[in-house]
């Protein structure tokens, strides 16, 4: 199909036109999931920062393997693989937001990590922990 073709047929309302404001609200709200999907990555890496904290793999030192077992046995995995899940969302939805798609994954990954990282740094220095 040619553009002259192509225009006869909106013009004989063949072909419909989607209004801007559904683009707008689309990827704002790609925006909206994707800013949630960081702040939820985020309080998962401070969980794993206060998981560390809390059980100090230094105080299990003494009791050689059977003190890593324990720590290793209360290890929050899930908030690990949460965390590893929610940074490939994060990465997923920036990719398809804007301009983004010209952009590398590498570079989106490390834009998501980073904003990860410092989200959950700025939770921890909130919190006090």
């Amino acid at each position: 199909m040619n553009k002259k073709e192509i225009l006869k047929k909106i013009k004989d309302g063949e072909i419909k036109m989607k209004p801007r404001w559904e683009f707008k609200l689309k990827e704002l709200g790609t925006e909206g999931i994707g800013l949630m999907v960081v702040t939820v990555a985020a309080v998962a890496l401070s969980a794993l920062y206060y998981f560390i904290k809390i059980y100090d793999p230094r105080e299990w030192l003494p009791f050689e393997e059977i003190g890593w077992q324990i720590f290793l046995e209360d290890f929050p995995y899930y908030w690990l693989i949460l965390n590893i899940f929610l940074v490939c969302v994060g990465v997923w939805l920036w990719s398809r937001v804007g301009q983004n798609y010209k952009k590398t994954w590498g570079r989106l990954a490390l834009v998501v990590v980073g904003g990860v990282l410092l989200l959950s740094i700025g939770l921890i220095l909130l919190q006090g922990l």
